[in-house]
This record gives C-alpha cells, sequence and structure tokens, in this order.
C-alpha cells in the first residue's frame, strides 16, 4: 500500500505522521512535480522522505500546476533528483506521467543526454 503524496502538504509533516507505521508495505508514491507545486525543493524532499519512498512519479511543470509535461520542459532538476533518489538506495520503480507518446520521447532523450539514468 503507498499513500499518494499531496501537493499542499509539507514533506516533514508527512513523515512526521508516517514514521510510526512505515514498512515494506506501508510507504509513499513520490512525485517530485507535486513538491515543486507546493512550494518545496524536490531534491529536498527525497532526503526527508526517503525512507517511505515505495514508487516513484516523473513529470515536469513551472511550479504552478501539476501539468504532467515531458522531463526536461519545466523547472525540476531531474538529474539531481534521480542523483538523491540513488544515494537514499531507492531502486524501485520511476513512472513517466505523461500524454502523448513524443512526451516520452522527449523526456528519454532529456535523461539520456544528461546520463541520468
Amino acid at each position: 500500500m503507498a499513500a499518494h503524496y499531496a501537493e499542499d502538504v509539507d514533506s516533514a509533516a508527512v513523515m512526521a505522521l508516517l514514521d510510526p507505521y512505515v514498512s515494506s508495505s506501508l510507504g509513499l508514491t513520490y512525485d517530485p512535480a507535486h513538491a515543486r507545486v507546493g512550494k518545496q525543493d524536490p531534491v529536498a524532499a527525497v532526503r526527508t522522505i526517503g525512507a517511505a519512498i515505495r514508487h516513484v512519479h516523473l513529470s515536469d511543470n513551472d511550479g504552478s500546476v501539476d501539468q504532467h509535461r515531458p522531463l526536461g520542459t519545466g523547472t525540476i532538476d531531474f538529474p539531481a533528483v534521480l542523483s538523491e533518489l540513488h544515494k537514499i538506495g531507492y531502486c524501485g520503480a520511476l513512472e513517466l506521467e505523461l500524454g502523448q507518446h513524443e512526451e516520452y520521447l522527449v523526456s528519454r532523450d532529456y535523461l539520456q543526454q544528461r546520463h541520468a539514468f
């Protein structure tokens, strides 16, 4: 079971609430785009909630709303986010939350050009 990380909740508050219950079967789906819309640093959020991350959604935005844009077309530093996920030992799924096939290709090219995976 994974609780979906909310845009309007501070990551430290989430961990304070969930920490006593986090286990291999209870954790968070982390979405850096939601952190960005919530005016949080997506990399710092990984550090804060890292022990609870069970799944990761990836899409980009400009910080105003969750736009589900291709990676590299917004304001999120995905190489830094992925590096931080690696540092905390996350080795689970990374799910691109996009609409059109072309958006997946743009995201793939962005990550490959930055050697992010």
